[in-house]
């Protein structure tokens, strides 16, 4: 039997350069709060943190004008950011569709579908829920998450820590982030 230096020579040549020369190399740590606040998107420390809402704002823009389309979201760019703001607000509780509905002037099919595709986009998160109520035959609605805690900050125009301790729905973004 050979042994792995044996058997992938280049691959362990490799590696040993890479420990070499990146040994105590380390991305800037952030603290748990600005994390938070703004995000994990985009990574490795690259954006001041005056510099994040400006750049959320400008990447869910693109999304919905040109990314979104493209990949077969149905709805234009305003409908789409007038969707991304009702998420935002409905973050958390158990998703209630025809709230959406009736805020967007839509149908309940056409809500549920624009859902179902952001989720395969990973933009957000649909938590099935816990209790289930077999003699009754209950359907519940799952819970609708935001993967980017930052997305959605941004979306309800929260960029402070102090202004966003003090809002109702620090609970429920606190939330949101530790699932993701």
């Amino acid at each position: 039997m050979k042994l792995p230096d044996q058997k992938y020579p280049l691959f362990w040549m490799k590696l040993r350069i890479f420990r070499k020369y990146l040994r105590g190399f380390e991305l800037p740590r952030r603290p748990i709060d600005d994390l938070w606040l703004t995000g994990g998107c985009p990574d490795g420390g690259i954006l001041k943190r005056e510099q994040y809402p400006q750049w959320q704002r400008n990447y869910l823009d693109l999304l919905a004008m040109r990314n979104l389309p493209v990949w077969g979201l149905p709805a234009t760019a305003p409908v789409t950011n007038r969707f991304f703001r009702r998420l935002a607000v409905s973050h958390g509780p158990a998703w209630n569709a025809s709230m959406i509905r009736k805020s967007m002037g839509s149908s309940y099919h056409t809500v549920k579908s624009y859902l179902d595709f952001l989720e395969q986009t990973f933009l957000i998160r649909k938590l099935a829920p816990l209790a289930v109520n077999i003699r009754k035959r209950l359907i519940t609605s799952p819970e609708v998450h935001w993967r980017d805690s930052g997305l959605r900050h941004t979306l309800m125009n929260v960029h402070r820590t102090e202004k966003f301790i003090a809002q109702p729905w620090v609970g429920v973004s606190w939330e949101g982030w530790v699932i993701e």
